[in-house]
């Protein structure tokens, strides 16, 4: 897709960081690719939300995330949610290997998500961190705090790496 092609059903917003991201992505993802530091940074990232993924399929959160956002459209990942993700962050998931999709597959959700839970790796603190309520409870305290370690594990490596990356794209057009 053009990086300046408006996906259908999406605010000007999310249209706007999408197309944004493929813009960086398509002018600096070769370079990037070739900074090792850089990339360095972004891999221990992509390790560690692997590592959440883990903990969230062997507690079952996957499984129940799937049922209510099949049921219910998703407490959490109810349309316009996307507007949160700016460029670099979407651009992280670029240089991980996950496209960014062009349409919405659940109606009234957030276009990141399909049947299968999220399509990105790279995701802002309210996707990697919240547990809605119901959720909560059935889970328990002991799955929660594991939950809670994985995540902000994960939640600190995403923000060194977009800090770096934000300092290098800053370098390069300084």
């Amino acid at each position: 897709m053009d990086p300046k092609e408006k996906p259908a059903g999406l605010s000007q917003i999310a249209a706007r960081e999408i197309g944004r991201a493929r813009a960086l992505h398509a002018a600096h993802g070769a370079a990037v690719r070739a900074d090792a530091g850089l990339m360095d940074r972004i891999e221990a990232y992509r390790r560690e939300i692997d590592r959440t993924w883990e903990v969230m399929a062997e507690t079952e959160v996957i499984l129940g995330c799937t049922r209510c956002v099949k049921r219910y459209g998703g407490s959490c990942c109810f349309q316009g949610v996307e507007e949160q993700f700016d460029a670099v962050l979407l651009w992280l998931n670029l240089l991980m290997g996950y496209e960014l999709p062009g349409e919405r597959e659940l109606p009234g959700s957030c276009l990141f998500v399909g049947l299968k839970g999220c399509k990105l790796r790279a995701r802002p603190y309210f996707c990697i961190h919240y547990i809605c309520p119901p959720l909560q409870a059935a889970l328990g305290g002991a799955v929660l705090e594991r939950l809670e370690a994985a995540s902000s594990r994960e939640i600190g490596l995403g923000w060194e790496a977009e800090l770096a990356l934000r300092a290098w794209l800053k370098a390069r057009r300084s």
